[in-house]
């Protein structure tokens, strides 16, 4: 074999043995007709702090009697802070971190996560995982080759689900779902979605073009959301995928002038983006007791107060009818699957992130609400 053949040859065994992808046969889609009637999940908000000391890039994370909120100091844009409360939203403790390159020091788009009595904060800055004790004390970090945005522990804490962006030479973008070993950070891709286009010919970026995606952990599933063509799959942690179903839904299209209004309205952005002609239809993925909430989503509007509409599923992938839900931050956010981790569920209670906007200010605040399926 000659040097060259050699070398790609080699090349292409370790990246093999780095991201394996295990082929599936996909399951056969069934297809479901959307149901219009309601079924009443019963809904009382218990409680509401305010949290407007973090701007609103805030997100949750909840572990067995907490709740942690993470994000960005409104006051000091170089600080980070985690606050900590019990089920009731009595505040229990908080750290500021600082932005930085240092040992225990995070960069920017960070999320984190809990397992056992350990904080884990990927830092995709700097390709790092860093490592506290339960006292939020900095133990150690671990060097990754890759940003794994969204991670989430699952299992015995041996991996992660995490999903990935790639962008080729032509600007189109693939989003790929992972299940990552830990501490081993060996990739097995489970799905991808893409590529898409995502500029047009004056070099606009697309509001809606990239068929934006959500994923959650449950009963040892994992549930996978495609909200352009409202496509949901359900994979076990070997990565098979186990189910699939699509809602076939009334296609929204939005008039001109819409557009036109809903652009000026996003006056940092107006000069950027474009719009697409017909709306994502499925939103974010909500995950209650018995079953999981759907957001539909019928507008390019951003702005949400009150009670709004989703579709209610089992854990089997039945749509069993539609519902309401409480709104929450980022509800309809809809740009580059940058998941919105503002609404959490536990034990009876769902915990969400909302904006009053109410108020002057648009305060943001940390709700608890009652739900009863």
């Amino acid at each position: 074999m000659n040097k060259p053949i050699a070398i790609i040859v080699l090349m292409w065994l370790i990246f093999s043995m780095h991201c394996k992808n295990d082929k599936f046969p996909s399951a056969p889609e069934a297809v479901l007709e959307e149901k219009k009637q309601f079924i009443d999940l019963k809904w009382r908000k218990e409680k509401s702090v305010d949290i407007s000391e973090m701007t609103d890039s805030a997100f949750l994370h909840i572990t067995p009697g907490n709740l942690y909120v993470f994000g960005y100091s409104l006051k000091q844009s170089d600080r980070q802070l985690l606050k900590k409360y019990n089920t009731d939203l009595d505040l229990c403790f908080e750290k500021i971190f600082t932005t930085g390159e240092g040992p225990g020091d995070l960069g920017g788009g960070s999320y984190f996560f809990f397992f056992g009595d350990k904080l884990y904060v990927p830092d995709n800055t700097q390709r790092r995982i860093n490592i506290f004790d339960k006292e939020l004390n900095f133990i150690k970090f671990i060097k990754t080759s890759a940003a794994f945005l969204s991670p989430t522990f699952i299992k015995d804490g041996s991996f992660f689900i995490a999903y990935r962006a790639e962008e080729d030479d032509n600007r189109r973008v693939s989003f790929h779902l992972d299940l990552v070993s830990f501490p081993g950070l060996d990739i097995k891709r489970i799905h991808t979605i893409g590529p898409s286009v995502t500029y047009d010919h004056n070099k606009k970026f697309i509001v809606g073009a990239i068929p934006e995606f959500h994923y959650f952990y449950k009963n040892e599933k994992i549930y996978l959301i495609n909200m352009m063509s409202y496509q949901i799959m359900m994979f076990d942690l070997s990565g098979k995928m186990l189910k699939q179903i699509r809602v076939d839904v009334e296609k929204k299209t939005v008039p001109s002038e819409k557009k036109m209004e809903w652009l000026n309205e996003q006056s940092r952005l107006k000069d950027r983006v474009t719009l697409t002609d017909i709306i994502q239809p499925a939103g974010w993925m909500a995950p209650l007791g018995k079953g999981f909430v759907v957001i539909r989503r019928h507008t390019y509007n951003t702005a949400c107060e009150g009670l709004v509409e989703g579709d209610y599923f089992d854990y089997d992938l039945h749509l069993l009818g539609k519902v309401q839900f409480p709104c929450f931050y980022r509800i309809y956010y809809l740009l580059r699957a940058n998941f919105p981790r503002s609404v959490a569920y536990e034990n009876g209670y769902v915990y969400i992130i909302n904006q009053d906007l109410k108020e002057v200010d648009e305060d943001i605040n940390l709700e608890k609400w009652s739900v009863t399926e």
